[in-house]
C-alpha cells in the first residue's frame, strides 16, 4: 500500500514515477490516533456538567417530547401521505448515535433503558421488505434524503450492536489536574 503524500518539500524515499505531481510514499504504519475499541470515559468539571446536561435535558427527554421521531415510520403508507421534511428519516438515527456515544461517557442506566426502548420501537417499524424509512412505497429510496436516513439508522444500530458486544474497558478519567 502506498500513501500519496501532499507535502512536496519532503524528498521521496526512492524516485518512483510521479502521479499528478505528487510523490508516492511508503506506508509508514498505523496512525498514532487509532480508536480505542470499547473505551469508556468519565469527565468531570465543566465538560462533565455539559455531558450530564445533555443526557438529562435532551437524550432522556427527546423521544417522549417528540413521539413523531418514531411515529412517522409507523404511518409511512397512510393516505394521505404524511407531509415530512426531506430529511425526516435522519432524526431517529442521529438521536440514537448521540445517545449511544453518550453511554460511553456516562453508563447512565436511565439512558441505557431509553436507548434499548427506542431501538426496539424503531426495529419494530421496519417494513416487510426491510425498509427503515418514513416515506410511502412509491418514493422509497428514490426521493428526499432517504438514503441518508438509512445511513444514520444503520450506523446507529451497528453502533448499538458494537456497544453490546464490546466488553467494557477500564474507565479513563479526564479531570482537571490538582493544583
Amino acid at each position: 500500500m502506498q500513501i500519496i503524500y501532499t507535502d512536496k518539500t519532503t524528498p521521496p524515499v526512492d524516485k518512483p514515477a510521479k502521479r499528478n505531481g505528487l510523490q508516492p510514499q511508503p506506508d509508514r504504519g498505523s496512525l498514532p490516533f487509532d480508536s480505542l475499541s470499547g473505551a469508556q470515559f468519565e469527565f468531570t468539571g465543566l465538560v462533565g456538567e455539559r455531558v450530564e446536561a445533555n443526557v438529562n435535558n435532551w437524550l432522556l427527554r427527546a423521544p417522549q417530547a417528540n413521539p413523531g421521531m418514531l411515529e412517522m415510520f409507523r404511518l409511512r403508507d397512510r393516505r394521505p401521505a404524511p407531509q415530512l421534511v426531506p430529511w425526516a428519516a435522519e432524526f431517529v438515527g442521529k438521536y440514537l448515535i448521540s445517545a449511544i456515544q453518550a453511554l460511553r461517557l456516562t453508563e447512565d442506566s436511565r439512558l441505557q433503558t431509553q436507548v434499548s426502548n427506542v431501538v426496539a420501537a424503531f426495529i419494530a417499524t421496519q417494513a416487510e421488505d426491510g425498509y427503515l424509512g418514513p416515506f410511502p412505497k412509491g418514493i422509497r429510496l428514490l426521493k428526499n434524503w432517504d438514503l441518508w436516513g438509512h445511513y444514520h439508522a444503520l450506523e446507529a444500530l451497528a453502533s448499538r450492536q458494537r456497544a453490546i458486544l464490546t466488553p467494557p474497558r477500564p474507565s479513563r478519567r479526564a479531570a482537571p489536574s490538582p493544583g
